[in-house]
Order: structure tokens, then sequence, then C-alpha cells
């Protein structure tokens, strides 16, 4: 399992997660009370689940040489988007950025 903790303007807005079984999960945290994320991701209780990274996430990765700088320098297969976003997110211009959570934090 993955996870990043997912910050909208540096306030903690959930925490997005690759499971085992290849599917992803985004549950806003219990005390944000502040905007959406993003407009199919009205704020819940309840957590969002997909089979793919949702759309979202995965409109935050950059493309083309970009993308192969990336996963040349983090060692990460070009297919893995998740890791990718986890690695590559904490500095994204605009209001979301994401931190990968590491065992124990």
């Amino acid at each position: 399992m993955q996870q990043g903790k997912v910050f909208r303007n540096d306030i903690f807005a959930g925490l997005i997660t690759k499971h085992d079984d290849e599917t992803y999960s985004f549950k806003y945290g219990d005390t944000y009370t502040s905007f959406q994320i993003c407009l199919a991701m009205p704020l819940s209780k309840e957590p969002y689940v997909s089979k793919h990274l949702f759309p979202f996430f995965y409109s935050l990765l950059s493309e083309g040489a970009i993308r192969d700088l990336q996963c040349q320098e983090f060692r990460i297969d070009r297919d893995d988007d998740f890791s990718r976003l986890l690695k590559t997110s904490s500095s994204l211009i605009g209001s979301i950025s994401i931190i990968e959570v590491v065992d124990g934090e």
C-alpha cells in the first residue's frame, strides 16, 4: 500500500491511497471543512474509490520529456503514475500538493 497526504493551500485535505489490490481511494480528513479539491470530489465523509488513478490527480502529472526525466531521476517505472505522483507533487504550482507517507508517519 502507498499513501500520500493531500494538501490544499498548505492545509491537510485528505489521504490518497493505492491499495495492494491496485485500487485507489481518496478520503477527506475528518477536520477538513474548506473547499473541495475538485468538482468531481465534493466534500464527503465517505471515501472515493476507483479502479484507476482519479483523473484529477492524474492531471497533476507532467508529460513528455519532463515525465521521462522524472522517471529517470526517481527510478520510477514509466507506467507507475501513482509513485510519480507521490515523488513529484510536493512542489506543484497551484493549490494542491501531495507528500508521500513513509512507514511510521
